[in-house]
């Protein structure tokens, strides 16, 4: 699989459980998400929040690398994804 680098966006799950993407994110986009153990402090600069959120994305990698998650398969992973399409708002 082959990642190409794009902009890092923050944002916090709503209390029904949805992530709001800016309109820049097209439908059916991939993206990758990284549960932060500490959000980074609004009063930070945004490139201390890069930082901070960088910082929380390699402790994972490392983290992963110790006690790997197991991978689903395919039919799983898209079950999953399937799933998750049908119990969420659709984005306008």
């Amino acid at each position: 699989m082959n990642y190409s680098e794009r902009a890092l966006l923050v944002t916090a799950v709503g209390d029904d459980r949805t992530i709001v993407l800016p309109a820049s994110i097209p439908r059916g986009a991939t993206i990758g998400i990284v549960v932060l153990s500490n959000p980074p402090a609004p009063e930070l600069s945004r490139k201390a929040r890069f930082k901070a959120a960088l910082a929380e994305i390699e402790a994972a990698i490392v983290h992963s690398e110790r006690q790997p998650i197991p991978v689903l398969p395919d039919a799983e992973f898209n079950a999953l994804i399937e799933h998750a399409r049908k119990d969420s708002t659709p984005l306008e």
